[in-house]
């Protein structure tokens, strides 16, 4: 079995551009069989700088950044969850999308923090060109489900004014 030290020194070789495309290659094999594909490597790896550049080699040789696991959830929505914002700002980055259906029910992801009340998480979608108003589940509004729980902090986090309750 290869020592552990050398499965990531590969991951490292993946950023250096003086490696062949052969050591590459090989690289990303190794990470498929420590890290099998799925939301969840994808959000690990978004957690810090140094790792996002193995998740956008994985996305480049065709990793889906909004595929989901059994639960139904993306690596965006796992971010989400976890309150990581850092993580979700860099898998929006990579191309995450905030419309992707998530769970069961296919709810967009960029409603996990509307239907949680996390004000922040709702203030960064829409620094990411989230447009509340247009976002729908089963015909209701992210405004409307924020009016339903009568959180006028939240209601300013989409755009709307408190006195709209």
């Amino acid at each position: 079995m290869t020592p552990r030290r050398g499965r990531f020194s590969a991951w490292r070789s993946t950023s250096n551009t003086a490696d062949s495309g052969a050591e590459r290659a090989e690289a990303l094999n190794q990470a498929r069989i420590y890290l099998p594909a799925g939301p969840m490597p994808l959000y690990l790896l978004a957690k810090s700088d140094r790792t996002v550049r193995a998740a956008k080699a994985l996305i480049v040789a065709g990793e889906k950044i909004d595929q989901r696991d059994n639960e139904g959830l993306t690596a965006l929505a796992h971010a989400l969850q976890d309150g990581d914002l850092v993580a979700a700002k860099r898998l929006l980055m990579l191309g995450a999308r905030a419309d992707a259906p998530i769970g069961i029910d296919q709810m967009p992801v960029a409603l996990l923090p509307v239907m949680e009340g996390k004000i922040e998480a709702v203030r960064m979608l829409r620094r990411y060109g989230v447009d509340y108003s247009k976002l729908r589940f089963r015909g209701t509004t992210a405004i409307d489900f924020a009016k339903q729980t009568g959180n006028s902090q939240l209601l300013d986090a989409l755009g709307q004014k408190a006195s709209a309750l």
